[in-house]
């Protein structure tokens, strides 16, 4: 499945690693790409578990990030 998280805070980021984790493609829509790389580290401090994932894409541009999700 192809899906776009809009925002990269918090909840954002937590959400683009989990769908990434589970085989998805997922683009990151952001203003300030410069502050991102493809490749993210999610760690669950509750069961003390950490995923490293990649992103598809990281943009700033919405058509871009949605125009196939």
């Amino acid at each position: 499945m192809r899906i776009t998280v809009v925002g990269g805070g918090n909840i954002g980021t937590l959400v683009a690693g989990q769908c990434s984790a589970n085989n998805h493609e997922v683009t990151m829509f952001t203003r300030d790409t410069s502050r991102w790389s493809k490749t993210i580290k999610v760690i669950d401090h509750d069961t003390n578990k950490s995923i490293t994932t990649t992103l598809k894409n990281i943009t700033s541009d919405l058509y871009e990030a949605v125009c196939n999700a």
